[in-house]
């Protein structure tokens, strides 16, 4: 499986003003798995920087999490399997991302 997650966001040079859209896509490359994907959600998010032995600032990030919803066929049984794929963005460019048990 391969998952992938992206959102778009405006920002004022300083800190992120709004998520616009957040979205994602799947490869799976398995006949055994059966993926489904959840509404995609986005929301603005808090970050704080603090310069070592500085001042410190905050500002947005921009939040973009779906709900991946898996079904496995192993020896005539089913199992479920669901993931939650966050992406956390800042007005620079970096981002983490995660893929968790839900």
């Amino acid at each position: 499986m391969e998952f992938k997650i992206w959102e778009t966001f405006y920002s004022n040079g300083h800190t992120i003003t709004k998520v616009v859209e957040a979205d994602g896509g799947k490869k799976n490359f398995s006949g055994v798995v059966k993926v489904s994907k959840g509404i995609a959600k986005k929301q603005l998010g808090k970050q704080s920087f603090c310069k070592k032995g500085g001042s410190c600032s905050s500002g947005n990030t921009a939040v973009a999490s779906i709900v991946w919803e898996g079904e496995v066929v192993v020896s005539g049984g089913t199992f479920q399997i669901d993931k939650k794929q966050t992406l956390v963005s800042n007005v620079y460019g970096t981002a983490t991302s995660s893929l968790v048990n839900v």
